[in-house]
């Protein structure tokens, strides 16, 4: 006997309910489509719309008939995002499709234009995502850095940045982006794109957030998405995310919004990954991401105690409310378990070699006589090398044609050619294997930098060289980041923190940021270096790292290098002269500087330069820049002193 074909009654499953009413769905359209055949280009869309409409009173009395059912047997859903048992369950085996995946240009689209339409309802609004910062200082603060995954308006990072932190983040959607985000998009502080795509940095921050996020991530990202969220974070380092274990409304109510309606046409979801706890907890595990169980505690007191929010429990009239269940489950307070990575990282023992090249007082006096005998010699070889120039008649105006143009008279050497910028690699090259891995100058810089500017959250090191200040920097707790130009350098002595994303490689000029954030900003013997073509575009950047009030160090020389001098003095000479680059390329006085410098809001920090002088006098004894011997002061180098520019950028 044929089985009668009706509507399913009270007992029967979701899916049962599902199939009558995708085939209801398709009747409607069938019987809208050739009824409307002649006037397809202006009716197709109020078909779809009655039968969309059609379909969503059909379910909605279904599923009240259905969970009705259910009532006398199950805990009822504490709010209308609550689905079902039978209803979770079905989801947990279909949702989450492994052919949807963002890697798809088609499908990304799909989503693009699904969630285009989600954020044009949603606003700015920052209702949820705002007050959970008392949170996160309250178990974690003071912290420095913070990253926000899933930033959609950007309201969150910019109450982050507000406070002072280092905040980043990342949004998928690039309407609500160019809507609410533009400037921190331009700025290099929130990145567009998938989550699983992010680029960085890698082991910064401090606190990671991803809230009512993973759940709209395709099931075939997942595994990469929670990759990058635990590759964010620092080792110890805190995560808080809300994840969503039902499906959304929006995918069981096809006629409840536009943003259920466009995800029905073209076949997505807006939960696309349903799961319980159990199978999230597994996934953060893989990842070194764990449960901090000591967190939840702190989170789950404060709530009851100031922030009274009744999704995790709050007291009413002397009376306690628990936690709801549904809410504590999708909350998950993590840790980062801190793990030695293969990366090349330098060794304690190193930098406290470092450090034990600083002066000390009993041999001043030797070090400034081997310094005086260096100059000497450096004079006397520069005398024997004028002489022999003269005495061989020497023309070297070809040289000096070629680095001007014919026409316009302008200085032709400039790291946007790409030959010229080859040959300045080259050189480069040279240079850095000759110097190696030392940190003799550079390191010991940073106790001025705690002095005078301290606690400081975070540093940007603008010709980062081997990366070892940006190593040392990192390891004191600081939100730490650089560029090098020479990748020679990079991949010798940095490859790990470039593929952090930490280290740029390429011109200053051409650095992405983030831009704004930083407090501290270093820049020592480099921009002597850049060709005049570029200096001005190198200065900008420099202001653009700095916070509004930030402070910028810089050690620019004001002398031609001894190398451009003496060609037969070292291989790096040689190749520079045979290239026809120099190493010194702009060489300004401190005036002319200042002058540059003052066009981008870098003035000068009179207060901090007597600081760092009085500290050099008192505590590190650097010759260059006085230092009292036998009880006699002996003032500061005008040569060293001139080169040094302490800045401040202005608010």
């Amino acid at each position: 006997m044929a089985p009668k074909i009706g509507r399913p009654g009270k007992g029967g499953s979701l899916k049962v309910h599902m199939a009558y009413t995708s085939c209801l769905l398709l009747v409607i359209l069938v019987f809208k489509f050739t009824s409307n055949h002649s006037q397809h280009h202006t009716g197709s869309k109020a078909g779809d719309r009655s039968a969309i409409d059609s379909l969503q009173r059909h379910q909605e009395a279904q599923a009240a008939r259905h969970y009705a059912a259910h009532d006398s047997h199950q805990p009822r859903a504490l709010d209308e995002n609550r689905a079902s048992p039978s209803t979770s369950s079905a989801l947990a085996t279909t949702g989450g499709d492994q052919s949807r995946t963002l890697n798809d240009p088609n499908m990304r689209e799909k989503y693009q234009d699904m969630y285009a339409t989600y954020h044009k309802q949603r606003g700015a609004n920052c209702q949820q995502a705002c007050p959970m910062t008392n949170y996160y200082d309250h178990m974690w603060g003071p912290y420095k850095s913070h990253f926000d995954a899933g930033a959609a308006n950007c309201m969150l990072v910019r109450k982050v940045k507000k406070s002072g932190k280092m905040a980043m983040g990342i949004e998928f959607n690039s309407f609500v982006v160019n809507e609410y985000c533009s400037d921190l998009r331009d700025e290099g502080i929130v990145q567009v794109g998938p989550l699983h795509e992010s680029k960085g940095p890698w082991g910064v921050f401090d606190v990671v957030t991803c809230t009512d996020v993973l759940e709209h991530v395709p099931l075939a990202n997942v595994e990469e998405s929670v990759e990058v969220l635990s590759k964010l974070a620092k080792p110890g380092g805190h995560l808080f995310l809300i994840i969503s274990h039902d499906s959304s409304k929006h995918d069981r109510m096809v006629g409840h919004s536009n943003v259920a309606q466009e995800g029905f046409l073209t076949d997505i979801k807006v939960h696309e990954t349903v799961r319980e706890r159990s199978w999230w907890l597994e996934v953060l595990k893989r990842h070194g991401l764990v449960e901090d169980k000591k967190s939840m505690k702190k989170f789950l007191d404060y709530n009851m105690d100031v922030m009274k929010d009744p999704r995790w429990g709050y007291v009413n009239k002397g009376k306690v409310i628990p936690p709801n269940q549904k809410h504590w489950e999708r909350t998950y307070i993590l840790k980062k378990v801190a793990t030695v990575e293969n990366h090349h990282v330098p060794q304690a023992s190193h930098l406290n070699e470092e450090e034990e090249h600083l002066p000390h007082p009993d041999h001043l006096e030797e070090q400034e006589q081997e310094e005086q005998q260096r100059e000497e010699e450096e004079d006397h070889d520069e005398q024997h090398w004028e002489d022999k120039e003269v005495a061989e008649d020497v023309d070297h105006s070809e040289h000096v044609h070629a680095l001007v143009d014919s026409h316009t008279g302008q200085v032709t050497r400039d790291l946007d050619n790409p030959k010229m910028r080859e040959k300045y690699q080259d050189m480069y090259e040279t240079y850095h294997k000759q110097r190696g891995a030392n940190c003799q100058q550079a390191c010991p810089m940073t106790n001025y930098y705690d002095y005078m500017w301290g606690p400081y959250k975070s540093h940007f090191d603008a010709g980062a060289a081997n990366c070892m200040l940006v190593r040392k920097v990192k390891k004191s707790g600081k939100m730490a980041m650089g560029i090098e130009f020479n990748s020679f350098v990079v991949n010798e002595h940095c490859s790990d923190l470039r593929d952090e994303g930490i280290v740029q490689v390429g011109p200053l000029h051409e650095s992405k940021g983030p831009w704004g954030v930083f407090d501290v900003v270093t820049c020592t013997d480099v921009l002597e270096h850049v060709p005049l073509a570029n200096v001005e575009e190198s200065v900008e950047v420099l202001s653009k790292l700095a916070k509004p009030g930030g402070h910028l160090f810089l050690i620019i020389s004001h002398d031609s290098s001894k190398h451009d001098r003496m060609v037969g003095h070292s291989n790096v000479a040689q190749e520079g002269f045979l290239s026809d680059i120099k190493v010194h390329e702009t060489v300004k006085d401190r005036e002319w500087w200042l002058e540059v410098l003052g066009r981008h809001g870098l003035v000068e920090d009179k207060k901090s330069m007597k600081m760092f002088l009085e500290y050099n006098m008192d505590v590190m004894k650097d010759p260059r820049w006085g230092y009292v011997n036998k009880g006699k002061k002996i003032p500061p180098s005008e040569k060293h002193w001139a080169r040094t520019y302490i800045l401040k950028k202005e608010e």
